[in-house]
């Protein structure tokens, strides 16, 4: 699910302030997901040092830890408890310390201030911390020792990291979306945090990816891709590095693999015949007719292969 649902989830847990049932809400394959306690108090912590083998910023609360707050107080506590634990668990690599300390003060007492476009973007990321630190153009310390960063700041920080994601939105289309059309030019190679695309196969609405960067020291990265998030942003995640090129392949087709197992699930749950739909079972001179609350075939090469049949046919 997306953070905006995951929130939405818990919300009546929190309108009834109710501290006896702990929950975990943590980022797993790209969705976020939220896990109710149901064991003894002392186990609390060790169920969440379970989970954060698999997502090191999830956070453990209560609905009485968010007062019985509105969905907008909700949803940026949860989001400030997930940076603070980046903060703490997943130091941004090359950052000054002083200043990354500025920045995550900053965003818990001014979180507020962003968009919900800014706050949306966020969640996308793995490491939210990261992006915000790479989209400070000004330097945050504040020259005055008793403040953790400097309070005359925060509306130009605020402007430019609303500026620069305004930007990624108007112009998402044209960096982003890979070209799918039949005879479209092959798009331009992602280049993911210095590493250059060398590999990449969409399955299930997912592209799975294998970069290089030869000047690093782990040159191999291998990651996951989705778009079905609020903004239709390229979202990445579950990124690994290596310095093993067979790791990396190794890694790249067990994605790919554990892919093509969610498809051949719902292939075997849906029940319908493997049956491609083409062009031959259009009615002629459709196009004109009024398809409101019927079946609606459209040109098979806009498809991948995967998603043309029975079972992906879709109502107006």
């Amino acid at each position: 699910m997306t953070f905006n649902a995951a929130v939405e989830a818990i919300m009546p847990l929190v309108e009834s302030g109710n501290k006896d049932i702990p929950f975990i809400i943590s980022k797993r394959n790209g969705e976020y997901e939220i896990d109710y306690l149901s064991v003894k108090p002392e186990k609390f912590q060790e169920a969440l040092k379970y989970i954060r083998e698999h997502d090191s910023f999830a956070v453990m609360l209560t609905g009485h830890d968010l007062a019985k707050g509105s969905f907008p107080y909700v949803y940026d506590r949860i989001l400030n408890e997930r940076l603070r634990a980046e903060y703490e668990h997943a130091p941004v690599k090359d950052a000054n310390p002083r200043e990354l300390h500025a920045l995550m003060n900053l965003m818990e007492e001014n979180i507020g201030e962003f968009s919900s476009e800014v706050t949306d973007y966020l969640t996308i990321y793995d490491k939210p911390l990261a992006a915000l630190y790479d989209m400070t153009p000004i330097s945050l310390i504040s020259g005055n020792p008793d403040f953790d960063y400097d309070y005359d700041k925060v509306e130009d920080f605020v402007d430019a990291v609303e500026n620069h994601i305004n930007d990624l939105l108007n112009n998402r289309k044209k960096q982003e979306i890979p070209k799918e059309i039949e005879g479209s030019e092959q798009s331009d190679k992602r280049i993911i945090e210095g590493y250059e695309e060398k590999l990449c196969v969409q399955l299930a609405g997912k592209f799975v990816v294998l970069a290089e960067n030869p000047k690093d020291a782990d040159p191999y990265f291998v990651c996951n891709i989705k778009y079905d998030n609020p903004l239709g942003f390229e979202e990445r995640y579950d990124g690994a590095v290596t310095n093993d090129y067979l790791e990396a392949m190794r890694e790249f087709i067990t994605r790919v693999d554990s892919l093509l197992g969610t498809l051949e699930a719902e292939r075997t749950e849906s029940g319908l015949p493997i049956q491609t739909l083409t062009a031959a079972e259009c009615i002629k001179g459709s196009q004109n007719a009024d398809w409101e609350g019927k079946l609606i075939i459209i040109k098979p090469e806009i498809l991948t292969p995967e998603l043309r049949d029975l079972n992906n046919r879709t109502p107006d």
